[in-house]
């Protein structure tokens, strides 16, 4: 038949012995029992390294050796992996919190200099908008005259004329008015990865805390070691010093020389030295070279040895003492410390050596009136009615009190102001909130306004001469005045020119023409100056806005980097506790098994004697095989423990090297207060590129106008400077070095008689400079420029094999500049410049 029946009965039998493995097997892993005793394994052996049940624990095997709850046993990786995560993650908060500092404080600098520039800028726009108006009341006082009928103007001449007089100098635009960018953006992370340095340091050698004795404390930063005659609880590893109170350094030399300095003070017992990796760590310990110990130690206070046994006579107690290592010639020299250092604690610590960096808006016042102020404007009031009736506000004067008069408007502002209703003068409280008007003083202002308008319409029609009443018909050449016919023939004016009044006053106005011209022109140029200084002073904040823009995305990228390296070294160390955990589970676990092993084994034979005689004689070749014992004593597991130097040592110098991988230098930065309005700058100030549109900008007199050329930021007044820029493929490009006075403006003629020490490419093949033509062998794709000022030595070089190109010689007697320019955006040379970066290597340096 194809398909056979089942065997039910057997399947069933199957099914349940399965079911039965199953739960025994899930009861045995939650529910660990002492094969001899049937107790739960609650405890365990820290000497012999195994799980113990509470009766095992009384046996003459296990009763004076130390135990521990299993979980505690289990929990020591765990617990050390905590305390080094916690340390790590302590360390990184002190690095971000530097960053947040720094970047407080350049944002506060930056704030500071834009607060200043924008002061010194509204100074600048109120004193041109006080210009502005003195030259606008001029003109309009001159028109005024001129307009007048001929005799008015003609006895106003002088007058007019003197104040036709124009002195004020063209208003000049600041210099230095707008924020240096540069000083805020340029190599900003270097120059925060290299102040970085003041709270880093490295320390050549570092403590291994697996190896030290349970009554020796390490600093965190694993520099520091103290004996505190109390044990700390950790677990006698094979790498740990028992008995001996020593610690060893976590990492090894098989090559090389090396040098650490300890600084000892004032203790009067200490050893410091070099050790071979294999020496004995338990039991007691002979320190000399044989056994591999080359040590220096010191005890009593004065008794110095070398090898424990060679007495050492020294001039001073050394407060540090300097150990220096040369593995291939095997040699190992102690050096001494004098006086450097005072006592510190009875810890001996190794002195760290830090790396050295080898470079190869204004408010608006309100106006107010005070009582004063109300006082002097109540005067200048009643002493104008009183001696000229010269008053025009007759219709807003409020009477408080019959004797106090004063201006309505000036008056509700100061009651305003005060919250109160009382008088400027004598302090009374006004009984009515609007109070009545003075209607005499208001009819007698009307009447003597009335009076002064007819006169003078009168004495615009009818002008006549004070002396002789008679009409002013003619005017004196000589004396700028007019005359009536009678004072013509004084002897004042016998002999001097006159002419009719009508053809005087043509000319005069002729003659006042030009110097209103010159007025309105000199307005012109003033209201030019204060449109632009107003431009300034907006570009200013835009520029302030803008930088603190760029330094918060900056000090962003720094956290970031430190956010994402403080989670590859937590998941390095998580990673290494998960490995170190697995290798200890299964190391207890095959240890556990022969254990159980041995039990049965123990259990079995146990039995067997105890059978009566036939029975034991019967299984006695069994039970005498059986109890062949070939396992070997378990041994302890080395490397167990967690490298939490590894982990610990020298953390922040280590994140602050790598850091150095986001972070470059440039030794040159553009200037953006200089370049033209066509150019566009990069953020980093390194590149620049031609638009051909223009940039909303300022034209300030740093920047350049008319041609598209751009400055370094920095200049030079001494020394030698190199750097190097990237041209590529472009077809035009200048670049150099310039004096600090060039002119900026207009069409600019380059040659070293004008400060101009310039390498040029046109037409993508034309190499001159100052118009002496250079042939290349190829086409350079960079341009080093190489300054020397005191030789006087501007040079270039293509830097793909440093082949010279040409040198100029000269004297430098002010301070010079980098001088860039990518030329026009024609013919395809659209490329950039770009100020190429320079390699930062970080040595570390004996602090000796």
């Amino acid at each position: 038949m194809e398909d056979p029946p089942l065997n039910r009965a057997l399947r069933s039998i199957v099914e349940s012995y399965l079911k039965q493995k199953t739960e025994s097997e899930i009861a045995d892993k939650s529910d660990a029992r002492c094969s001899l005793h049937g107790e739960k394994l609650l405890l365990f052996c820290e000497h012999d390294k195994e799980p113990l049940c509470l009766v095992c624990q009384t046996s003459k095997k296990h009763r004076n050796h130390p135990v521990s709850p299993v979980e505690e046993a289990a929990l020591d990786l765990k617990s050390q992996n905590q305390h080094t995560e916690r340390q790590i993650k302590a360390e990184f908060e002190k690095l971000h919190q530097f960053l947040r500092e720094e970047e407080e404080a350049r944002l506060a600098a930056l704030r500071e200099e834009e607060k200043q520039r924008s002061q010194i800028m509204e100074q600048k726009i109120e004193n041109i908008t006080r210009h502005v108006s003195i030259l606008t009341d001029k003109i309009t006082a001159i028109e005024k005259v001129m307009e007048t009928e001929d005799t008015s103007f003609l006895k106003s001449y002088k007058n007019i004329k003197e104040r036709a007089q124009c002195t004020l100098q063209d208003p000049e635009l600041l210099s230095g008015a707008l924020i240096d960018v540069a000083k805020h953006l340029g190599n900003l992370k270097y120059r925060v990865w290299e102040k970085m340095l003041e709270m880093v340091q490295y320390t050549p050698v570092l403590l291994d805390p697996n190896t030290a004795h349970a009554s020796l404390s390490l600093s965190d930063d694993l520099t520091t070691v103290t004996h505190t005659s109390t044990g700390q609880k950790c677990p006698d590893n094979p790498e740990r010093f028992n008995p001996g109170v020593l610690v060893l350094g976590s990492e090894g030399f098989t090559s090389g020389k090396h040098s650490w300095e300890v600084k000892v003070g004032n203790k009067t017992v200490w050893g410091v030295g070099v050790v071979k990796e294999s020496i004995t760590r338990k039991g007691e310990i002979t320190c000399s070279p044989k056994r591999g110990f080359w040590v220096m130690s010191l005890r009593n206070g004065e008794d110095y040895r070398a090898a424990g046994v060679t007495k050492l006579t020294l001039e001073k107690k050394p407060q540090s003492i300097r150990v220096q290592l040369d593995y291939d010639g095997g040699e190992w020299i102690y050096e001494e410390e004098l006086g450097r250092y005072g006592g510190h604690g009875q810890g001996a610590r190794p002195r760290g050596a830090k790396p050295k960096i080898l470079l190869r808006g204004r408010g608006q016042l309100k106006n107010s009136l005070t009582a004063s102020a109300l006082t002097a404007c109540y005067s200048t009031v009643m002493s104008q009615i009183i001696l000229r009736f010269g008053l025009t506000v007759s219709t807003v004067m409020s009477q408080i009190i019959l004797c106090h008069s004063f201006c309505r408007v000036c008056l509700q502002q100061y009651w305003e102001e005060k919250s109160s209703r009382q008088c400027p003068i004598c302090r009374s409280k006004a009984s009515v909130e609007d109070p009545p008007l003075n209607l005499a003083l208001r009819s007698i202002v009307e009447s003597y306004l009335k009076h002064k308008s007819e006169s003078e319409i009168a004495d615009k029609s009818d002008a006549r001469c004070s002396l002789h009443g008679e009409k002013l018909l003619l005017f004196c050449e000589h004396d700028k005045e007019p005359l009536c016919v009678v004072c013509q023939t004084s002897k004042k004016h016998r002999n001097h020119s006159v002419c009719p009044v009508e053809e005087a006053a043509l000319d005069l106005k002729e003659e006042l023409k030009p110097a209103l011209n010159l007025i309105k022109e000199k307005l012109k140029r003033f209201s030019e100056a204060e449109q632009q200084c107003k431009k300034t002073a907006e570009h200013i904040r835009s520029q302030n806005q803008h930088t603190e823009r760029q330094i918060k995305a900056e000090f962003e990228n720094l956290h970031q980097f430190l956010r994402e390296e403080e989670e590859a070294r937590l998941a390095a160390l998580r990673e290494e506790e998960k490995q170190r955990s697995q290798i200890m589970e299964q190391k207890i676990e095959n240890i556990t098994r022969h254990v159980s092993t041995l039990t049965d084994k123990i259990t079995a034979i146990e039995k067997a004697m105890e059978a009566e005689d036939t029975s034991f004689l019967k299984s006695y070749k069994n039970i005498k095989e059986r109890a062949q014992y070939t396992m070997q004593d378990p041994e302890l597991l080395s490397g167990a423990l967690i490298d939490v130097a590894k982990h610990l040592g020298n953390l922040k110098y280590r994140v602050w090297e790598k850091m150095l991988e986001m972070v470059q230098y440039t030794p040159v930065m553009l200037d953006p207060n200089t370049a033209h309005a066509d150019l566009a700058l990069s953020d980093d100030l390194t590149t620049v590129t031609h638009t051909g549109t223009e940039q909303k900008c300022p034209d300030n007199p740093e920047r350049f106008s008319y041609c598209v050329d751009v400055l370094g930021s920095q200049g030079f007044t001494s020394g030698k400077h190199n750097w190097e820029v990237k041209v590529g493929n472009t077809t035009a490009w200048d670049v150099g070095v310039v004096k600090e006075s060039i002119t900026r403006k207009g069409d600019i003629t380059g040659s070293p008689k004008r400060g101009f020490w310039v390498m040029m490419l046109r037409n993508g093949e034309d190499y001159s400079a100052a118009g002496t033509k250079l042939t290349l062998k190829r086409k350079p794709q960079s341009i080093r420029v190489r300054l020397d000022y005191d030789r006087g030595k501007v040079s270039f070089f293509d830097p793909s094999d440093m082949s010279h190109i040409y040198t100029f010689t000269d004297t430098f007697t002010e301070r010079v500049l980098p001088y860039f320019s990518p030329s026009l955006k024609e013919d395809g040379n659209d490329a950039p410049l770009q100020i190429c970066p320079v390699k930062v290597s970080v040595t570390v340096m004996s602090s000796q």
